[in-house]
């Protein structure tokens, strides 16, 4: 009996020196496959550096939106609005930055790096703002429609904007109601007549900004027009656009470019196509002395408030 507990007492204490010698060793056990699991992860980000920059574009204006990533990798970055961001990576790795609307670059990381930009024009052509940004003309499941500023508005002298889009946009129909010289055109987007007692009128924005008339907006302003024709733009902008959207995006300057001046003006004269002449004293003696006669006011029916002494006071007046 004595020599079972003996022997169960040495076993035991055999066990305790095992595991304090596994815990002591960093060489052996569990922390032995440390190195052949997790070493080589530990070295790649001991070599991996934060690598800070910004993009800009040709005018040297934040690039808001670009995608910074590594070339080859899922490992990417997105630029903030100033245009900064912040990346990590293998030191000289390479970087390709895109955006929608400019040439994609590939460059070399380096903390501080400033990448530039050039727009490129044909992708610019499919581009299309709408109410949450900016989309591609294919990706689009709405009715969009695109003015050509420079074929529409540039190209032919005009006297406002609402006279510029007519016939720009298939499916909006712009009319002038009189011929006066600065009337406000009559836009209509989906249908003649809206309700009882509300119009039909498009919603009008204005760099994102309600404006009553679109003659307010000068044509040599705009940089870009988009008409969203179907209703599903009232979810954006509300129950005002429910008969369509204008959105009127107005140019911006740069702080890399020297200022330009430009001067354009126009100049018009209205005059009647045939003098109207309009009858004196006698005509309306003639007149008062027929309704008279009639007993009765004719279909015109003003003058029959007159009497004489009306006339009498014209005469002296």
């Amino acid at each position: 009996m004595e020599e079972s507990v003996r022997i169960l007492k040495r076993k035991k204490a055999v066990a305790i020196l095992a595991i304090a010698f596994l815990l002591l060793c960093p060489g052996t056990g569990a922390s032995a496959a440390d190195p052949a699991s997790g070493g080589s992860a530990a070295a790649a980000a001991q070599q991996n550096v934060d690598i800070r920059g910004r993009v800009v574009d040709q005018n040297g204006l934040p690039v808001i939106g670009a995608s910074v990533f590594q070339a080859g990798t899922r490992n990417g970055a997105v630029t903030d609005v100033d245009g900064y961001f912040s990346i990590s990576v293998p030191a000289g790795a390479a970087l390709q930055v895109e955006c929608m609307g400019y040439k994609g670059v590939s460059v070399q990381a380096s903390n501080g790096m400033v990448v530039s930009l050039s727009e490129d024009a044909q992708l610019l052509s499919e581009v299309v703002v709408v109410g949450y940004g900016t989309q591609r003309r294919a990706d689009i499941t709405g009715s969009v429609a695109s003015v050509d500023v420079g074929k529409t508005l540039e190209s032919r002298p005009i006297a406002d904007v609402g006279r510029g889009l007519q016939g720009a946009v298939p499916g909006m129909n712009v009319r002038i109601p009189t011929g006066e010289i600065g009337s406000d055109p009559i836009i209509k987007i989906r249908g003649q007549i809206g309700s009882i007692s509300g119009g039909s009128a498009p919603l009008i924005l204005l760099d994102n900004v309600e404006i009553p008339s679109i003659q307010l907006v000068n044509p040599n302003d705009i940089e870009s027009i988009t008409v969203l024709k179907d209703a599903a733009s009232a979810s954006i902008y509300g129950s005002k656009a429910a008969f369509g959207v204008i959105l009127i995006t107005t140019k911006t300057g740069a702080q890399a470019t020297r200022l330009q001046v430009s001067y354009s003006n126009n100049f018009s004269w209205q005059n009647p196509a045939k003098p109207i002449e309009i009858g004196g004293i006698e005509a309306l003696q003639y007149t008062y002395d027929s309704h008279v006669n009639r007993q009765s006011p004719m279909p015109a029916g003003g003058f029959w408030r007159i009497n004489d002494e009306s006339l009498v006071k014209i005469r002296e007046w």
